[in-house]
C-alpha cells in the first residue's frame, strides 16, 4: 500500500508536467504545420494570401505562398493575378520562431490565438 502510494504520488506531478506541455513537445512548433490565410484591400487592390506549412525534417520547415490579387482601375476590378513562392524556413528553439532563409523574414506564432505574423500581416489558420 505504501509503495502504491509512493508511486502515485511520484506519477501525478510528472504526468502534469506532460500535459501542460511543459515535459512534452513544443507547442508553437506543433502548431506550425497546416495552411493559413490572410487577405487585404486598398484603394488600388484586393489581396488574398495563403501560407501552407509543412515539416521537411529537423528545425526545417517547407512553406508555400500563393497570392492572388486584383488590382483596380477606376474603382473597377482587372483580371486576378496568381503569384507562388516556395521558402524554407528554420525553427529558431530559442526565439520560438520561424525565419525564411533566403529573405530573413520572421514569423511570429500565436496558438493560442491560431495565428502566425510575417511582418504586419496576420495570418489565420484554416481548421481542416
Amino acid at each position: 500500500m505504501k509503495t502504491l502510494k509512493l508511486l502515485v504520488l511520484i506519477l501525478c506531478p510528472i504526468f502534469l508536467l506532460w500535459s501542460c506541455n511543459r515535459f512534452g513537445g513544443n507547442t508553437k512548433r506543433d502548431f506550425l504545420p497546416g495552411s493559413y490565410v490572410n487577405s487585404a484591400e486598398g484603394e488600388f487592390s484586393v489581396a488574398w494570401d495563403t501560407l501552407v506549412i509543412a515539416p521537411l525534417g529537423g528545425q526545417d520547415y517547407k512553406i508555400l505562398r500563393k497570392t492572388a490579387f486584383q488590382r483596380k482601375q477606376q474603382g473597377r476590378p482587372m483580371d486576378r493575378e496568381l503569384r507562388q513562392q516556395n521558402w524554407v524556413a528554420i525553427f529558431d528553439e530559442k526565439a520560438e520562431l520561424l525565419q525564411v532563409l533566403k529573405t530573413g523574414k520572421l514569423i511570429s506564432i500565436y496558438p493560442d490565438s491560431g495565428m502566425i505574423v510575417v511582418g504586419e500581416r496576420k495570418y489565420r489558420k484554416l481548421k481542416l
